[in-house]
């Protein structure tokens, strides 16, 4: 059984908890997570469907507007202004669709603190 528990490590990101400890919505948490999964790459491309999977929305936001605009957009304006991370999005379409998302950030040179 250990050697299951060791293998399970690699699987999973590491964040830190001051960089995720200021964020209050539990979707800003986990596109943050997504991201630094992905930290030396710089970037993530994920269709809308496994994003939508990732962040457990299950049936609600079947339209990508309402998708952008209560998940995606507030996640970004809240990780842009209280984490590490300066994070943009590239919507990727397939015909008419939004297929995927494109996730291009970076790490900030140092956190700004309110004072």
């Amino acid at each position: 059984m250990g050697q299951y528990l060791t293998q399970l490590s690699g699987q999973f990101a590491k964040v830190a908890l001051n960089n995720v400890s200021s964020l209050k919505s539990t979707h800003s948490i986990r596109v943050y997570e997504l991201c630094q999964q992905f930290i030396k790459a710089r970037n993530r491309l994920i269709t809308v469907e496994d994003f939508r999977f990732l962040l457990d929305l299950g049936d609600s936001y079947q339209l990508f507007k309402d998708l952008n605009k209560f998940v995606i957009k507030p996640s970004l304006a809240e990780l842009n202004s209280k984490s590490n991370f300066q994070i943009k999005v590239q919507q990727v379409k397939k015909g008419r669709r939004i297929h995927a998302l494109h996730f291009i950030f970076r790490e900030k040179d140092q956190m700004e603190m309110d004072v």
